[in-house]
């Protein structure tokens, strides 16, 4: 009698236990697919040792290609969650909106130079026209960069709009008569960085900084932070841009996005804080 009572309490056990099991396999049954389908694809790779072959038109571009596309994917991010931002707070912070079009609308430049490593003639940017048709975003990210900042230092709609279209008109006239005129991508673009471009990012940086000093926030001096290294970067872009330094300065760029991307992040994390603190 003592030996079936034993078994019985084994069998209750023994399906306590595999219950248990089954129940946590279907709690976490992504995880299980997850490690399931690596291991398969473990077995086919050593199985069958693919290669991927060579693409010979990268051979030459590939750190372009590489920098590009984490420029893209963090030029979007940033547009992306700023326009959430945007919708999040009530769709009333014209700024925030204003700085997410302009990241948005930057992506494209970054989406070109993709192509351009892939050796498509239609985006090959050392061609004056082809310059044109990608870089003039540059034009549109600052005016809506100004225009973002301006609704912040004033109320005055007259300092929202016109230099807002002053950036614009002057962005493009010197776009048109350099690029498409003169057929000089370097003159170009030493004009508009030192004269519009650079300007831009100044009052930006000072901003931010300004904000993060009197708020004692962390954040907005991160923001402040990245583009002062945005700025540095495209000063270094007519010097170096033939050049292996070229690529330097990129991947300091891309560093640059993180840090805008990183500081925006926490923003509303460090406002909040403030607020409770209050």
């Amino acid at each position: 009698m003592k030996l079936i009572k034993y078994s019985n309490e084994n069998c209750l056990y023994m399906n306590k236990a595999t219950n248990s099991i089954t129940t946590k396999i279907t709690q976490h049954k992504g995880f299980f697919i997850t490690i399931l389908v690596v291991s398969i694809l473990d077995i086919l790779v050593i199985t069958f040792k693919p290669v991927i072959p060579a693409v010979d038109v990268l051979q030459n571009t590939y750190p372009l290609l590489t920098l590009s596309i984490q420029a893209v994917i963090l030029s979007y991010t940033i547009g992306i969650y700023l326009f959430y931002r945007w919708f999040k707070t009530g769709r009333s912070n014209v700024s925030t909106l204003s700085w997410s079009l302009a990241f948005l609308i930057y992506g494209i430049l970054f989406a070109g130079l993709v192509l351009q490593s892939f050796g498509f003639s239609w985006a090959n940017m050392n061609d004056p026209t082809i310059f044109f048709l990608y870089r003039h975003v540059m034009i549109i990210w600052t005016a809506l960069m100004y225009y973002g900042v301006s609704h912040i230092i004033t109320r005055e709609q007259k300092w929202h709009y016109l230099p807002t279209l002053f950036i614009l008109i002057s962005g493009y006239i010197i776009f048109t008569f350099g690029l498409l005129y003169a057929g000089d991508i370097e003159l170009t673009m030493y004009i508009f960085l030192y004269s519009v471009w650079v300007p831009i990012c100044v009052l930006v940086i000072y901003l931010f900084w300004l904000y993060g000093i009197n708020s004692n926030t962390t954040s907005p001096k991160i923001i402040s932070l990245g583009f002062v290294v945005l700025a540095i970067t495209y000063l270094l872009w007519a010097p170096t841009h033939t050049s292996f330094m070229y690529y330097i300065a990129y991947a300091f760029f891309v560093l640059s996005l993180v840090c805008i991307l990183i500081g925006f992040v926490i923003l509303p994390y460090e406002i909040t804080i403030l607020r409770y603190q209050e």
